[in-house]
């Protein structure tokens, strides 16, 4: 049996004024200080800047870090990827890298 793969090639990349891999870093040094941060990987970080609007970064990450404040049991990280996908799902102009994740059985 192989993993789950993502199909990424359906996510368009948005071209911004911003530099990429300066923004996930930017956005990593959020989640240190943070108990149970477990920030995503840089690679897939870089990923999603790379794919969505800075404005819904920064939204998902201000949202994940009011969810984390509460009683919530995931890491910050699992919250701001989880926030990010329902900004992502409620646009009609853009698609989540996970909607059409294809898996093979052998």
């Amino acid at each position: 049996m192989i993993a789950r793969q993502p199909n990424l090639a359906h996510v368009p990349v948005i071209f911004q004024d911003y530099q990429p891999e300066e923004l996930a870093d930017e956005i990593i040094l959020q989640f240190r200080g943070v108990p149970k941060a477990n920030p995503p990987q840089r690679g897939f970080m870089v990923f999603l800047c790379k794919h969505y609007p800075v404005h819904l970064l920064r939204d998902a990450l201000g949202r994940a870090k009011a969810d984390y404040l509460g009683d919530v049991r995931k890491s910050l990280g699992a919250v701001f990827t989880y926030e990010l996908g329902e900004l992502v799902k409620g646009r009609r102009d853009l698609v989540w890298y996970n909607d059409n994740v294809q898996t093979e059985e052998g």
